[in-house]
């Protein structure tokens, strides 16, 4: 059976033994690299006199993309389909009471979690999705390790208080998904966009405009050393119209309808998206012909109930 032997540069010393072979059918190969670099990682990842990882957990979102957005009757894009496979690491060294996380330093700010992130795969081969992920959680470690060296001694001449624990401990769960559909829209999102963008082009106080639709659909994959592993799929999509007008006395206006559903197929009829394309035009008209409140300086009482 064929093996790759790779090594992490630096002063990280170990041996990496990645199979070719996959784990259990019902696993994908994405699934199956995230678990065995996880359980590499967590033996053998470590730096001399430095403390190895107690906490490690993957990210992955594979998301296929759609954009279009039309004005004034033209479309100015177009992205049928664009597909992006992200993986972002976390990594922790120390123990549950005192870790590299939730480190606050004077002119530094808020120092997130070491974390790693970067482009994996699109293919699912497991060996190059298993390299990208070594060299992200080596790049994470490096930075926990940083990390948790500044923090000790910024923690070394504190008083000792009833701090609470940097994380805890949970029942690990198992959630996995099936991913959603890939199919045709039925809908030609690019042409109703053209048609609706042409609703602004008799609008003469209408300064800009535009109509744009979007989604994304893909999967999301968890997985963490205490045992959690995640895959649900990812559905969301947007609808967007929005127009920009100016009063006589100089006010910007802007009006704008949003609209954000599972699937561009749970969109409102056409009728209904071309009577809210015309709406705007015609709160823009009677906004700028609006007249100007009276200024006010005073006090300003509220009534209701706290929590309401």
């Amino acid at each position: 059976m064929p093996r790759i032997i790779s090594a992490f540069a630096g002063p990280v010393a170990l041996l990496v033994a990645l199979s070719s072979s996959f784990p259990a059918a019902q696993d994908s190969p994405l699934l199956a690299a995230l678990h065995d670099e996880l359980e590499r990682s967590m033996t053998g990842l470590r730096i001399k006199d430095e403390p190895p990882p107690y906490y490690i957990e993957y990210h992955v979102d594979d998301l296929t993309t759609m954009r279009a957005a039309g004005r004034l009757g033209a479309v100015e894009v177009n992205d049928a389909a664009s597909r992006l496979r992200t993986l972002s690491v976390e990594v922790r060294v120390g123990d549950y009471q005192f870790d590299s996380s939730r480190f606050v330093t004077q002119g530094r700010g808020f120092q997130q979690q070491a974390e790693g992130s970067a482009v994996a795969p699109l293919d699912d081969d497991y060996d190059a999705i298993r390299r990208q992920l070594w060299l992200a959680t080596d790049t994470a470690y490096k930075r926990a390790l940083s990390t948790f060296a500044r923090k000790k001694a910024a923690f070394q001449n504190r008083a000792a208080t009833d701090r609470l624990p940097d994380f805890s401990r949970e029942t690990p769960v198992k959630t996995i998904r099936r991913a959603p559909s890939s199919g045709r829209p039925a809908v030609d999102w690019v042409q109703r966009v053209r048609e609706i963008s042409v609703v602004f082009r008799a609008a003469a106080h209408v300064q800009s405009s535009a109509v744009s639709v979007a989604q994304q659909r893909g999967m999301h994959y968890f997985v963490h050393s205490e045992g959690f592993t995640v895959a649900t799929p990812i559905e969301d999509a947007s609808f967007i119209i929005s127009a920009d007008a100016q009063a006589d006395d100089g006010m910007s206006l802007r009006a704008a309808y949003r609209l954000t559903e599972h699937r561009p197929e749970h969109f409102p009829p056409v009728d209904e998206l071309f009577a809210h394309a015309r709406a705007i035009v015609e709160r823009l008209a009677v906004e700028r012909n609006a007249p100007l409140g009276d200024d006010y300086t005073g006090p300003v009482l509220f009534e209701g109930r706290a929590g309401a």
